[in-house]
């Protein structure tokens, strides 16, 4: 299992056992008028964000800055969440679903909140069991350039994985 996922270099070191809240791309930019987190209830849940930004086509685009993970991170942290999940975008050019690396980048943790990079799959498995498709989702929030975010009701996490 572990090389579906991987802690990312920043997480703190915590246990938690609770919900799922998919939160797109986990952003919340009232300068863009555009909030992943609008609507939904994240404390002390888990919440699944997708990696980069709902504009992936544009270069520079203005959801960059807004798209660090350490930066999802402490944002989730913020709106109350207890863990975070980063899960690739879908990318036509590439065939891979690369796991976060983990390298030291001078940092401190995000105290008190854990962060784990996982892969594609595991998500496509928890929407289905929402009787939806993760894919269709995503390309929605690309295409309209608004957020989709929920509560996943049939499905909870303990964390740190086993």
């Amino acid at each position: 299992m572990k090389e579906d996922y991987i802690t990312v270099p920043f997480s703190g070191n915590t246990e938690v056992n609770t919900k799922l809240v998919f939160a797109g791309f986990g952003i919340s930019a009232p300068d863009l008028e555009y909030d992943d987190y609008d609507g939904i209830d994240v404390k002390d849940k888990i919440v699944i964000v997708i990696r980069n930004t709902p504009d992936p086509s544009t270069p520079h685009s203005e959801f960059d800055a807004h798209s660090p993970l350490r930066k999802k991170a402490s944002v989730a942290r913020d709106k109350g969440a207890a863990a975070i999940i980063f899960v690739n975008p879908y990318d036509e050019n590439k065939t891979t679903d690369d796991l976060v690396e983990f390298s030291f980048d001078r940092g401190g943790s995000v105290g008190g909140f854990s962060a784990v990079s996982i892969k594609r799959i595991f998500v496509e498995q928890l929407f289905q069991s929402e009787g939806m498709n993760f894919k269709e989702v995503y390309d929605k929030i690309i295409e309209t350039k608004k957020p989709s975010s929920f509560e996943l009701k049939n499905s909870s996490l303990k964390y740190p994985l086993k």
